[in-house]
């Protein structure tokens, strides 16, 4: 056979597969009965021709065009309303099949893309990286600090997203600047002890602070009083002494406190630092302090304060030199630290550096990648050390630093502020800085118990006891335990408490302040549980309405429904409302209740219905129920966990060439009772990590 003929066939053969492939596309069907009459051979209306885009969704030829179908026919414009109609399932089932070849696309795409050899820290990472090396806590988030990191389903470290631009290195210059002069000031402030007294605690007085004492009925010396909560809306100071820091730094603290709890009052709290949530990481200090009026306790502790008039700090105290030793030894160590911190190694992460690896391409990578899973900055264990100096071969090295990882994986990470949009105090006057600081700390706490005991992922699903502290324990209703602070408390079935999904500081997530959102819960949960991201509404989606002054109360179930009637609407919330329907008796800071509060309408507060059925048919009562459903589902929970944690920890988009490696990984967490920590060292140690 000649090599003209052959290519022929070979051409004739590749048409053929191509047609087979098109004609074997789920969508096929309804694009020749609803879209090719007008985007087909015979016309093509804005010279879209249907028939002739690429079904080749990973090269992206005509991924834009495709996207365009799709929200066209999600918004109900396609096809026209004078063209016969598809039925709602029809709709649900093209929009479903289209979004999920496009995402496969998009995915084959970015893993198409040339290896990524260097990572670009991300604003955590470099903020811990200057802290481990510097000692110095420099915060990037602040205006005017480095660029905001872009977003890619909800990760903020996937290495091709994470660019650096001339404004990158222009803000990288002056970080490092304000780095270096915060680690050595050319005139250091001489350590001192400051002593204050009751009275000088004491500010106000005079007729205000008398009111407060006639007020509560407090008849004795009054050294600091700590209102926390439920007091009137007129009066919120959350106490009556302070005292600030001459200059921002660290600062050791030793207190007598005793306390005393006035009638409608809270048990009274220690809280020191400014009363902002992006403080509360680092400069914030909450305690909860058993201490009776006749039996005062002595605390003591470290915090780093900064001044409430100044965003610059002017010290910072650090061991890495001895500031003894002189200007000149200062100034000229400066210099040097000014070239290391302007050097891309100070910025980038390399993932495949020489050292990393043995002959035999055994690395240390699992021990390096949970450096940066752990603390998001370099951290380097015993085992690390001598893997690197040749005393110990870099797979044993990996193995004992991983093992080492997870002995303290929770002493530094997963300290992320839960962010929600602030309550407004009119509608929920229980809801204060302690009650915040206390359900960010629950989440933190309860991921810390899960861990350390190593118990199923199943805990963060539904259990019968959860991690509170007093104000939680008096916000959910729960039995006041007899010691303070934060601890493990059993649940009883009417708590309607148990698991991650039904804390405030969750549910607080997908509220807007003034109410709950069933739909951002149903996205939470999609994206959190099943590891399913919905496509976004179409742009021109219209709001649901506020309830009328003149007609019944409606619940925001009612207005979804009436909302979901037209079909470009109902594809969507079909799938997503029940999900956070589901949660409906818990209203935006996560308090339990039997009627939502309407503000317009006519009538009493609708009671709540929080029943719902699965697209799969199975139904549930309320969200017990449906915690319980997701607990018998929960292949599917460990399959969503191990592919975000895979997402995290490689810093890159997973795609269908990963599915082999994820199928082990989840194979390993179901042989060992999907225990948590047991999975989080089969993922380190997997071979997706080591192949990258």
């Amino acid at each position: 056979m000649s090599r003209h003929s052959a290519f022929s066939w070979c051409l004739i053969l590749a048409a053929a597969m191509s047609a087979a492939t098109a004609a074997a596309e789920p969508f096929e069907a309804f694009l020749q009965q609803h879209c090719l009459r007008c985007h087909g051979p015979d016309l093509a209306e804005r010279d879209l021709r249907i028939d002739q885009l690429s079904r080749d969704f990973a090269a992206g030829t005509d991924g834009h065009l495709w996207a365009e179908i799709v929200e066209r026919i999600n918004a109900g414009e396609m096809p026209p309303e004078e063209e016969p109609q598809p039925t709602v399932d029809a709709i649900a089932a093209v929009v479903g099949q289209l979004d999920t070849r496009i995402r496969e696309g998009r995915a084959a795409r970015m893993a198409a893309r040339p290896p990524v050899t260097h990572y670009r820290l991300s604003r955590v990472e470099y903020q811990h990286t200057v802290y481990d090396l510097l000692g110095v806590r420099y915060d990037p988030t602040k205006p005017g600090e480095l660029n905001a990191d872009p977003r890619w389903h909800g990760f903020e470290r996937i290495g091709s997203e994470l660019s650096l631009s001339p404004s990158h290195v222009e803000r990288y210059y002056r970080a490092a600047e304000t780095v270096l002069n915060r680690a050595f000031p050319t005139t250091p402030i001489e350590t001192r002890t400051v002593r204050k007294t009751a009275a000088d605690l004491r500010y106000g007085g005079g007729k205000m602070q008398q009111e407060y004492l006639e007020r509560f009925g407090i008849e004795r010396p009054l050294r600091a009083l700590i209102f926390p909560g439920r007091t009137q809306q007129a009066f919120r100071p959350h106490w009556f002494g302070h005292v600030g820091p001459e200059a921002s730094g660290l600062y050791r603290a030793r207190m007598q406190v005793s306390g005393i709890r006035p009638r409608g009052g809270q048990i009274a709290h220690l809280r020191i630092g400014k009363p902002t949530v992006e403080a509360a990481n680092e400069g914030l200090v909450e305690l909860d302090i058993v201490a009776p009026e006749d039996a005062p306790q002595v605390i003591e502790f470290e915090v780093f304060l900064e001044m409430p008039t100044s965003l610059d700090f002017n010290v910072v105290a650090t061991d890495i030199i001895d500031r003894q030793k002189g200007a000149h030894y200062r100034n000229a160590l400066s210099k040097d630290l000014h070239i290391f911190t302007h050097s891309s190694e100070t910025k980038l992460l390399n993932p495949t550096a020489p050292k990393m690896f043995d002959e035999a391409g055994n690395g240390l990578f699992s021990c390096v990648l949970l450096d940066w899973i752990e603390w998001e900055g370099p951290i380097e264990t015993e085992a690390e050390r001598q893997a690197r100096s040749g005393l110990m071969p870099p797979a044993d090295a990996d193995a004992a630093s991983v093992t080492a990882h997870l002995q303290r994986f929770t002493e530094r990470a997963w300290r992320r502020p839960v962010a929600a949009l602030p309550p407004d105090g009119k509608l929920y006057p229980d809801y204060d800085v302690w009650l915040e600081a206390s359900m960010r700390e629950e989440v933190v706490g309860y991921f810390r118990e899960v861990f350390r005991r190593n118990l199923s992922i199943d805990a963060f699903l539904t259990s019968d006891w959860t991690i509170a502290n007093p104000r939680l324990c008096d916000f959910y209703g729960l039995p006041e335990p007899e010691a303070g602070g934060f601890q493990r408390v059993s649940l009883r079935p009417d708590d309607h408490r148990g698991g991650l999904l039904t804390m405030g500081g969750i549910l607080g997530l997908t509220s807007d302040g003034t109410r709950h959102r069933p739909v951002h819960r149903g996205v939470w949960v999609s994206e959190a549980i099943f590891g399913k991201t919905p496509p976004p509404p179409p742009a021109n989606v219209d709001p649901i309405e506020p309830n009328p002054p003149d007609s019944p109360k409606a619940t925001i179930r009612q207005k979804l429904a009436a909302h979901a009637t037209n079909a470009s609407c109902a594809a969507c919330h079909r799938s997503i409302d029940p999900l956070g329907l589901a949660f409906d008796q818990f209203d935006a800071i996560g308090q339990w209740r039997t009627h939502e509060r309407v503000a317009q309408g006519t009538g009493g507060n609708p009671p709540v219905d929080a029943s719902g059925q699965l697209p799969d048919g199975r139904a549930f009562a309320d969200a017990d129920s449906f915690k319980e459903l997701l607990v018998a589902d929960h292949d599917r929970f460990l399959e969503a966990l191990v592919e975000q944690l895979s997402t995290y920890a490689l810093r890159r988009v997973l795609t269908v060439d990963d599915r082999d490696e994820l199928a082990a990984i989840v194979a390993v967490g179901k042989a060992q009772d999907y225990r948590l920590r047991d999975l989080i060292r089969a993922v380190a140690l997997s071979d997706l990590m080591q192949q990258r």
